[in-house]
């Protein structure tokens, strides 16, 4: 166990000194190669004994649980013109904007959680087969009807201009 720990750490200390403090661009160009280091480095050492592997992070637990709601919500709460800045409720002071803009983004992230898990319990629950076939079947019938109007759209609009069409259908729908 100490001569493997011994080489992570050989391999974790070459990564921090050379690919970590690279310039971005070059960074990024090489962090697929280069970026399983300090996962598997983490890895070994989490799970060298049966104390630490007994013991978890409330914070990276809980952090963990929301990881697809952020990436979602990154580009829509968080970044604005196009990810080429940050969203900024607190002109001035960056540091600051920075800790209320990440409490209002994680905050928001949180709630896609909550409504993500609500929705799934209504479409799809976990106890009733049949209720969640049915969910199913009525979920893909009604994605194929709106595929079949934008399909339907796409080629009425060579004969048609369609903006008042558009707008009509949208109100029905």
């Amino acid at each position: 166990k100490g001569a493997i720990g011994l080489g992570f750490l050989f391999a974790f200390y070459a990564w921090i000194m050379g690919p970590f403090q690279e310039p971005k661009l070059l960074y990024n160009a090489t962090h697929s190669f280069y970026g399983i280091i300090p996962l598997l480095t983490y890895v070994y050492f989490r799970n060298l004994t049966h104390g630490l592997r007994s013991h978890s992070s409330r914070l990276f637990y809980e952090v963990g649980k929301t990881t697809l709601e952020t990436y979602l919500m990154q580009h829509h709460v968080w970044l604005t013109s196009d990810a080429k800045s940050l969203l900024v409720l607190v002109p001035g002071f960056p540091k600051c904007n920075m800790v209320v803009t990440t409490v209002f983004y994680y905050g928001m992230s949180r709630q896609l959680y909550r409504i993500t898990l609500t929705l799934r319990g209504m479409l799809l629950p976990d106890h009733s087969v049949s209720k969640c076939v049915t969910s199913l079947l009525l979920l893909t019938s009604t994605f194929s009807a709106y595929y079949v109007m934008a399909i339907s759209l796409q080629r009425l609009e060579r004969y048609i201009p369609l903006p008042h069409s558009i707008a009509g259908i949208s109100i029905l729908c």
